[in-house]
């Protein structure tokens, strides 16, 4: 009896080891079906510790968020050893996390998660979102690919802009000699030397074999303390639409730029997509943030994006502002071309409308990365022919020649004339001045802005250049 009693309980013993071995089993195995990537800052973070849900929220271990982002973690264990208390410190930001508690600590301020850190198989699991954003990263979650993607930047006083830039788009080799020369206190130099193609890759322009900026420029600008951007157009609706729309297109395009970045050695990426339509809203937004999260930490990432005012101006819903402004460092938002050449003669950019586009964008850039980009050149429109451009000396020169007096319109606060062509009709030239653009500079103080960006270098008069260094006295 004693024997068949022994077998009966090792009989059950194992039994019950086979059970739980096997829902170990089926535990691992949905586990591995449903495996959740983490991408931190580009790269897959991997462990043997595998991340899961928790009523919704994506559970990491803490070497997840020390190792990858650079964190500091202090422990304090509880009493009994049970619980105890992980401190997480990034960058001047702590946040404390209890085990079994869902009232954490960000800088000392009590902060009620949605889940509580806790240990499982002797490892300290904390919610990535919670511990990620509240140490300054990005967390973003996608459900379909069961992945999350952590992009975290060092802050810098580049990146962060503590003070006011003067920036400038390098177009031709007239802009070089306001690098050569005294024009501005250019913080940053822009190239305007790359294109977006059909597949996905990044080209130099046609010219770039013979742009001074390659040749000398680049060079000059960084002697001078300059930092030097790479800027990309996509004008064409048709090519960057089918791009943004095919993931393997928009990581050709990362990986062109990453390579030119590295290879020439820039300090920055300026990304000028024009025509973003609307359907391509959320492509565009995810490629900015796969850009960001690519690029090497003190590379900075900038915008150029059309000017808006109004939430009535629907053809610019392809711009998310403020997903684009949470991934980009800097955001130039171009406010010139108020009227253009197809359209009615006016100022390129009025005082007052671009105030109405700063109050409008505010609410979706924030300020240390709000850059406003600024025009010094003026259009003409004959009655009898489509407008062109002309430059600030050219203009004043045409008044004298036509012996008109030039006026200034008081909302705009931008100078202009009319006089009258035997071809062409009734012509009105509109364009800035040092006034005009001392007026621009005095708003973006206004409104406590990150800097201009001025389009375009070369031709400018001195007195211009005078008025837009009176930003940064």
């Amino acid at each position: 009896m004693k024997l068949g009693k022994t077998m009966g309980k090792h009989h059950m013993f194992s039994l019950l080891l086979m059970v739980l071995l096997l829902l170990l089993s089926c535990t691992v195995s949905a586990w591995a079906d449903d495996t959740i990537k983490i991408i931190v800052n580009g790269s897959e973070v991997n462990a043997d510790a595998v991340p899961y849900l928790k009523n919704d929220r994506t559970m990491v271990p803490i070497r997840f968020i020390t190792e990858p982002l650079g964190a500091v973690l202090s422990w304090q264990p509880g009493e009994n050893g049970a619980g105890g208390k992980a401190s997480l410190t990034l960058d001047g930001k702590t946040v404390d996390l209890v085990i079994g508690s869902k009232e954490g600590m960000v800088n000392g301020q009590v902060v009620v998660m949605d889940v509580a850190a806790e240990i499982v198989q002797g490892r300290t699991f904390v919610p990535l979102r919670f511990a990620g954003e509240n140490l300054g990263a990005t967390v973003n979650w996608d459900g379909a690919a069961k992945e999350v993607t952590v992009i975290y930047q060092k802050p810098t006083t580049d990146v962060a802009l503590s003070s006011k830039k003067i920036m400038g788009f390098y177009y031709d080799y007239y802009s070089l000699d306001d690098i050569t020369g005294d024009a501005a206190d250019f913080s940053d130099v822009i190239h305007f030397g790359y294109l977006l193609k059909a597949d996905g890759t990044v080209r130099e322009k046609d010219n770039f074999a013979g742009d001074k900026f390659a040749a000398e420029g680049k060079q000059l600008a960084e002697r001078k303390g300059m930092k030097t951007q790479m800027l990309v157009t996509a004008f064409d609706r048709t090519i960057s639409d089918a791009v943004l729309g095919d993931e393997a297109l928009r990581t050709n395009t990362i990986n062109s730029i990453v390579q030119f970045v590295k290879e020439e050695d820039f300090d920055g990426v300026n990304l000028d997509y024009e025509v973003v339509s609307v359907s391509m809203r959320d492509n565009f937004t995810a490629f900015v943030r796969d850009l960001k999260a690519a690029l090497p930490r003190d590379v900075v990432l900038s915008l150029s994006l059309r000017c808006r005012t109004y939430d009535s101006q629907t053809w610019l819903d392809g711009y998310d502002y403020a997903g684009l402004a949470k991934y980009a460092d800097q955001c130039i938002v171009m406010m010139y071309d108020q009227h253009y050449n197809g359209g009615e003669a006016g100022p390129i950019a009025g005082i007052d409308w671009m105030e109405t586009s700063i109050k409008y964008l505010s609410q979706y850039i924030p300020k240390e990365k709000f850059i406003v980009g600024i025009g010094a050149y003026g259009r003409y429109w004959p009655e009898n022919g489509k407008g062109s451009a002309i430059f600030i000396q050219p203009a004043f020169d045409l008044a004298k020649e036509q012996g008109v007096e030039v006026l200034c319109d008081e909302a705009s606060g931008v100078p202009h004339f009319d006089y009258e062509s035997p071809d062409k009709g009734k012509v009105s030239v509109w364009f800035e001045d040092a006034v005009s653009i001392g007026q621009k500079m005095d708003l973006v103080k206004k409104y406590d802005l990150a800097g201009v960006a001025v389009w375009r270098m070369g031709r400018v008069p001195s007195d211009v250049w005078a008025a837009i260094n009176s930003l940064t006295k």
